[in-house]
Protein backbone atom coordinates (compact mmCIF):
# COMPACT_ATOMS: atom_id res chain seq x y z
CA UNK A 1 0.00 0.00 0.00
CA UNK A 2 1.51 2.90 -0.94
CA UNK A 3 0.48 5.98 0.92
CA UNK A 4 -0.27 10.02 -0.26
CA UNK A 5 1.90 12.44 1.51
CA UNK A 6 -1.26 13.78 2.63
CA UNK A 7 -2.58 11.26 4.14
CA UNK A 8 1.24 10.60 6.17
CA UNK A 9 1.46 13.94 7.13
CA UNK A 10 -2.28 13.01 8.25
CA UNK A 11 -1.46 10.22 10.04
CA UNK A 12 1.42 11.86 12.02
CA UNK A 13 -0.36 15.00 12.82
CA UNK A 14 -3.39 12.19 14.39
CA UNK A 15 -0.49 10.48 16.33
CA UNK A 16 1.08 13.51 17.50
CA UNK A 17 -2.29 14.49 19.00
CA UNK A 18 -3.05 11.41 20.50
CA UNK A 19 0.33 11.44 22.22
CA UNK A 20 -0.20 14.86 23.83
CA UNK A 21 -3.61 13.84 25.02
CA UNK A 22 -2.42 10.56 26.42
CA UNK A 23 0.35 13.03 28.20
CA UNK A 24 -2.88 14.87 29.45
CA UNK A 25 -3.77 11.61 30.83
CA UNK A 26 -7.17 12.20 28.33
CA UNK A 27 -7.12 8.36 27.36
CA UNK A 28 -10.43 8.65 25.18
CA UNK A 29 -9.35 11.47 23.43
CA UNK A 30 -6.11 9.73 22.72
CA UNK A 31 -7.43 6.53 21.32
CA UNK A 32 -9.95 8.78 19.04
CA UNK A 33 -6.56 10.20 17.25
CA UNK A 34 -4.58 7.34 17.37
CA UNK A 35 -6.95 5.35 15.74
CA UNK A 36 -7.03 8.55 13.38
CA UNK A 37 -3.99 7.59 12.68
CA UNK A 38 -4.07 4.29 11.98
CA UNK A 39 -7.03 4.73 9.83
CA UNK A 40 -4.99 6.73 7.54
CA UNK A 41 -1.49 4.65 8.00
CA UNK A 42 -2.96 0.90 8.65
CA UNK A 43 0.59 -0.56 8.67
CA UNK A 44 2.43 1.72 10.67
CA UNK A 45 3.67 -0.13 13.75
CA UNK A 46 4.42 3.28 16.05
CA UNK A 47 0.76 3.72 15.40
CA UNK A 48 -0.11 0.38 17.21
CA UNK A 49 2.47 0.64 19.90
CA UNK A 50 0.87 3.89 21.14
CA UNK A 51 -2.46 3.35 21.02
CA UNK A 52 -1.75 0.29 23.12
CA UNK A 53 -0.39 2.55 25.62
CA UNK A 54 -3.53 4.78 25.97
CA UNK A 55 -5.65 1.28 26.33
CA UNK A 56 -3.32 0.58 28.98
CA UNK A 57 -4.03 3.74 31.01
CA UNK A 58 -7.72 2.63 30.50
CA UNK A 59 -6.56 -0.62 32.14
CA UNK A 60 -7.69 -2.66 28.65
CA UNK A 61 -5.02 -4.92 28.88
CA UNK A 62 -6.50 -7.57 25.86
CA UNK A 63 -7.00 -4.39 23.87
CA UNK A 64 -3.16 -2.99 24.37
CA UNK A 65 -2.04 -6.76 23.98
CA UNK A 66 -3.77 -6.99 20.59
CA UNK A 67 -2.49 -3.51 19.90
CA UNK A 68 1.18 -4.59 20.30
CA UNK A 69 0.71 -7.58 18.63
CA UNK A 70 -0.80 -4.98 15.65
CA UNK A 71 2.96 -3.57 15.69
CA UNK A 72 4.68 -6.62 16.03
CA UNK A 73 2.35 -7.85 13.00
CA UNK A 74 3.77 -4.89 10.91
CA UNK A 75 7.32 -4.78 11.67
CA UNK A 76 8.44 -8.17 13.18
CA UNK A 77 12.00 -6.40 14.59
CA UNK A 78 9.66 -3.65 16.36
CA UNK A 79 11.67 -4.24 19.85
CA UNK A 80 9.93 -1.67 21.75
CA UNK A 81 6.41 -3.68 21.18
CA UNK A 82 7.98 -7.01 22.48
CA UNK A 83 9.46 -5.50 25.50
CA UNK A 84 6.11 -3.90 26.53
CA UNK A 85 4.19 -6.68 25.49
CA UNK A 86 6.66 -8.57 27.60
CA UNK A 87 5.67 -5.95 30.55
CA UNK A 88 1.90 -6.34 30.29
CA UNK A 89 1.78 -10.58 30.46
CA UNK A 90 4.52 -10.22 33.68
CA UNK A 91 2.27 -7.62 34.87
CA UNK A 92 -0.30 -10.24 34.43
CA UNK A 93 1.47 -13.33 35.88
CA UNK A 94 1.35 -14.47 32.42
CA UNK A 95 5.23 -15.92 32.61
CA UNK A 96 4.73 -18.42 29.78
CA UNK A 97 3.44 -16.09 27.12
CA UNK A 98 6.24 -13.01 28.25
CA UNK A 99 9.15 -15.64 28.67
CA UNK A 100 8.19 -17.13 24.84
CA UNK A 101 8.48 -13.12 23.78
CA UNK A 102 11.70 -12.04 25.61
CA UNK A 103 13.44 -14.73 24.25
CA UNK A 104 12.02 -13.88 20.86
CA UNK A 105 13.38 -10.79 21.41
CA UNK A 106 16.99 -12.12 22.81
CA UNK A 107 17.41 -13.49 19.47
CA UNK A 108 17.21 -10.56 17.60
CA UNK A 109 19.15 -8.65 20.22
CA UNK A 110 21.34 -11.26 22.03
CA UNK A 111 23.05 -8.36 24.00
CA UNK A 112 19.45 -6.37 25.11
CA UNK A 113 20.22 -5.49 28.54
CA UNK A 114 16.31 -4.99 29.68
CA UNK A 115 14.87 -8.29 28.24
CA UNK A 116 17.52 -10.17 29.99
CA UNK A 117 16.87 -8.52 32.94
CA UNK A 118 13.64 -9.26 32.29
CA UNK A 119 13.39 -12.68 31.65
CA UNK A 120 15.41 -13.03 34.79
CA UNK A 121 12.04 -11.42 36.73
CA UNK A 122 9.72 -13.80 34.72
CA UNK A 123 12.50 -16.62 35.92
CA UNK A 124 12.14 -15.60 39.79
CA UNK A 125 8.21 -15.06 39.35
CA UNK A 126 7.95 -18.44 38.17
CA UNK A 127 10.13 -19.93 41.46
CA UNK A 128 12.83 -20.79 38.15
CA UNK A 129 15.79 -19.35 40.28
CA UNK A 130 18.76 -20.68 38.64
CA UNK A 131 17.87 -19.61 35.58
CA UNK A 132 17.07 -15.97 37.04
CA UNK A 133 20.34 -16.15 38.30
CA UNK A 134 22.29 -16.83 35.20
CA UNK A 135 20.00 -13.76 33.78
CA UNK A 136 21.00 -11.61 36.48
CA UNK A 137 24.53 -12.68 35.82
CA UNK A 138 24.20 -11.91 31.86
CA UNK A 139 22.92 -8.75 32.51
CA UNK A 140 25.57 -7.74 35.39
CA UNK A 141 28.16 -8.61 32.76
CA UNK A 142 26.94 -6.14 30.35
CA UNK A 143 26.40 -3.54 33.08
CA UNK A 144 27.82 -3.97 36.33
CA UNK A 145 25.68 -1.17 37.48
CA UNK A 146 22.18 -2.27 36.88
CA UNK A 147 20.52 -2.35 40.17
CA UNK A 148 17.45 -4.42 39.64
CA UNK A 149 19.61 -7.33 39.01
CA UNK A 150 22.30 -6.65 41.79
CA UNK A 151 19.18 -6.60 44.27
CA UNK A 152 17.58 -9.80 42.82
CA UNK A 153 20.46 -11.82 42.57
CA UNK A 154 21.92 -10.72 46.29
CA UNK A 155 17.74 -11.71 46.75
CA UNK A 156 18.44 -15.05 44.81
CA UNK A 157 21.87 -16.15 47.03
CA UNK A 158 20.73 -14.65 50.21
CA UNK A 159 17.69 -17.34 49.62
CA UNK A 160 19.71 -20.42 48.83
CA UNK A 161 21.40 -19.99 51.60
CA UNK A 162 24.81 -18.47 50.03
CA UNK A 163 24.57 -15.16 52.12
CA UNK A 164 27.97 -13.76 51.67
CA UNK A 165 27.48 -13.64 48.02
CA UNK A 166 24.05 -11.92 48.14
CA UNK A 167 25.06 -8.95 50.78
CA UNK A 168 27.83 -8.16 48.32
CA UNK A 169 25.81 -7.37 45.47
CA UNK A 170 23.21 -5.71 47.43
CA UNK A 171 25.80 -3.76 49.45
CA UNK A 172 26.94 -2.74 46.01
CA UNK A 173 23.24 -1.78 44.73
CA UNK A 174 23.15 0.57 48.43
CA UNK A 175 26.55 2.06 47.13
CA UNK A 176 25.50 2.88 43.88
CA UNK A 177 21.50 4.13 45.32
CA UNK A 178 22.16 4.82 49.07
CA UNK A 179 17.87 5.59 49.01
CA UNK A 180 16.87 2.80 46.71
CA UNK A 181 13.85 1.38 49.07
CA UNK A 182 14.11 -1.74 47.55
CA UNK A 183 17.76 -2.43 48.40
CA UNK A 184 16.90 -1.59 51.85
CA UNK A 185 14.12 -4.29 52.17
CA UNK A 186 16.27 -6.53 50.86
CA UNK A 187 19.43 -5.84 53.30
Amino acid sequence: MILKPSNKKQAIAYNNLGLSYYAKKKFSKSLYNFNKAITLEPTNPLFFYNIAFAYLGQNKMQAAIKSLQAAISHNKQYIPAYLTLSSVYLVNSQYQAAEQILITTLQMEPHLEKAEEMLGTVYESSNRSEEAKICYQNVLKQNSNNITALVNLGKIYVQSGFLQQGLTHLLQAKALEPNNANVHHNL
